[in-house]
């Protein structure tokens, strides 16, 4: 029957003793990741905060890139490829007109990335049980 004991560094030990074996086989915290103090505990909340600043910046380093990608693929961009594109909207529109309509994709990226961060963390730690990989 498992039973739970206290260490000195105040983790969980969980000791069970195989009846065929008739051995002890004795799990720690740090390994299960359940003690504060267990260097592989998962910390929700970075997790959160490192997908929230993903999608803040991967939205506003791709989004003047996708505007001149589509404004090529529309048939609406000048000749010189993709810089030449973009140094004709700065030039007529003026540099702010890069991130005109950021807002909708700025929010729905980051709880997305949000999500996927906390998620991928959450199911990484159950499926390796704690372990580093």
């Amino acid at each position: 029957v498992p039973r739970y004991i206290h260490t000195s560094c105040t983790c969980h030990v969980l000791t069970w003793t195989c009846p065929l074996a008739r051995s002890a086989v004795h799990v720690t915290c740090t390994t299960l990741s359940l003690c504060a103090g267990s260097p592989n505990k998962m910390n929700f909340g970075e997790e959160a905060l490192g997908g929230l600043a993903a999608g803040i910046v991967g939205t506003v380093l791709g989004f003047p890139l996708d505007l001149v990608k589509t404004r090529m693929q529309t048939g609406a961009a000048v000749s010189g490829g993709m810089i030449g594109t973009a140094s004709h909207i700065v030039r007529t529109e003026g540099f702010r007109s890069l991130y005109k309509g950021i807002a909708p994709p700025l929010v729905s990226l980051s709880i997305v990335n949000t999500l996927s961060f906390t998620s991928y963390s959450y199911f990484r730690g159950m499926y390796t049980h704690g372990q580093n990989g």
